[in-house]
């Protein structure tokens, strides 16, 4: 699930954001988190740049953590979008992708899990 989430946020990134969650990102995530997600694809939207074709990214880290009484799952994971360039309408390069640390609650919505809860923030390393 955290691989397809990654992949739909370098999505994401390389078509601009959007007005709407695109029904891949609506199959794993809902609740406060789905607000969020939207919060991010109108802002990447307004933004007016996108990720380059050939950005990437990877899961570096995922580490199961306690769930607590109210969720599913929770997960501590890290993804790696140094190779994301981002470029303006005219193709000038505007910004660089970063690391990124997520905390996220999950649930389950149709016997899958889905990202109700978390957030993620830019860090310096991976590392624990």
């Amino acid at each position: 699930m955290y691989a397809k989430y990654l992949d739909q946020i370098i999505e994401m990134n390389k078509q601009g954001g959007g007005t709407k969650l695109p029904a891949a990102m609506k199959s794993i995530v809902s609740g406060e988190y789905e607000q969020a997600m939207l919060n991010l694809y109108t802002h990447t939207r307004k933004q007016g740049y996108h990720a380059t074709p050939t950005s990437s990214g990877r899961v570096t880290t995922i580490t199961r953590v306690d769930p607590g009484a109210s969720h599913a799952i929770s997960i501590d994971a890290c993804m790696d979008l140094t190779s994301m360039t981002f470029v303006d309408t005219s193709g000038k390069v505007v910004d660089k992708g970063t690391l990124r640390r997520d905390n996220f609650q999950l649930d389950r919505r149709n016997g899958s899990l889905v990202i109700s809860e978390g957030n993620s923030k830019k860090v310096a390393t991976c590392d624990a």
